[in-house]
């Protein structure tokens, strides 16, 4: 038996609401969007830019990075977003940019009036926790080689311009086993 599914269309009115509540925020190089601790009441749209999540060891201050997003990308504290609780990394501008801001109540809102809305919302949310799953397979199953070969393959227009400390932190490796990885022959 075959079943219909709702289109990903969503309503005039939830557009409007949206489009009402939406900010352009341009930012400039590091820049934070949301500091560890802060509520979370905005998702982000990256028009330009380059911008990370991290995290900060509380004792010794280290810098974790979790992910890199750029252009079309969407980001927020999501267990902040989702359950209204402070946020719990960091989110910062690695360069110039531009994002646009949207109300996380709005959001919601538009969730209980039109499930075009509510649907793409969930589908997000699959892509980044299957994205989120496949990041931790690969920390804990491969090398540090092979790890830093998807990263090229995946974001190599990125690997060009992000401080090497990141990439490393992002790869779960110290800068200097990132430098003599990155210096080996393929």
């Amino acid at each position: 038996m075959s079943r219909s599914v709702a289109p990903l269309i969503p309503t005039e009115a939830s557009l409007s609401r949206l489009a009402h509540t939406a900010i352009l925020i341009k930012v400039a190089k590091n820049d934070h969007l949301l500091r560890a601790g802060e509520p979370v009441t905005k998702l982000y749209f990256v028009e330009s830019g380059v911008f990370r999540y991290y995290y900060v060891n509380p004792e010794t201050g280290k810098e974790r990075t979790g992910q890199f997003f750029d252009e079309g990308d969407c980001f927020t504290d999501v267990p902040g977003f989702s359950a209204g609780v402070p946020a719990v990394q960091w989110i910062q501008s690695l360069s110039e940019g531009r994002v646009l801001a949207l109300d996380r109540q709005s959001i919601r809102d538009c969730y209980d009036h039109d499930h075009a809305v509510e649907r793409y919302a969930r589908i997000m949310m699959e892509g980044a926790l299957s994205g989120s799953q496949k990041r931790t397979a690969e920390l804990l199953n491969l090398s540090p080689q092979e790890r830093y070969s998807r990263f090229l393959e995946r974001r190599g227009s990125l690997a060009r311009t992000l401080p090497q400390y990141m990439i490393a932190s992002f790869l779960g490796i110290t800068p200097e086993a990132l430098s003599r990885i990155a210096g080996r022959p393929s």
